[in-house]
């Protein structure tokens, strides 16, 4: 059976890195997009959710978002791992294929 690998944000831009582009010249955007919801005691919290774009769109969102901007992306999450301080570290991330560019 295929499995599905999809992830569904619409939210506000919370931090942009600077752009940069690849070894090939592909432009790449890391950035974050802030989601709200509520806990089981009606608390406010705040999920931070770490995206990537390439290419044209990475460009596009360069070109006509900032932070604290309402942005709809779609698109895998992608987990990758690394040592830090001696221990296994994971990091996932959304990679951009669908947005909306939210008004």
């Amino acid at each position: 059976m295929k499995g599905i690998n999809k992830s569904i944000i619409m939210g506000n831009i919370s931090f942009i890195e600077a752009a940069r582009t690849t070894a090939k010249g592909t432009p790449v955007l890391n950035f974050s997009i802030a989601t709200n919801s509520k806990d089981a005691q009606g608390k406010d919290v705040a999920e931070f959710h770490r995206i990537t774009a390439y290419g044209k769109v990475a460009e596009t969102i360069i070109k006509f978002k900032k932070v604290g901007q309402p942005l709809y992306v779609e698109g895998p999450k992608r987990t990758t791992s690394f040592m830090k301080d001696g221990q296994k570290v994971y990091s996932s991330t959304i990679v951009v294929d669908t947005f909306d560019l939210v008004a």
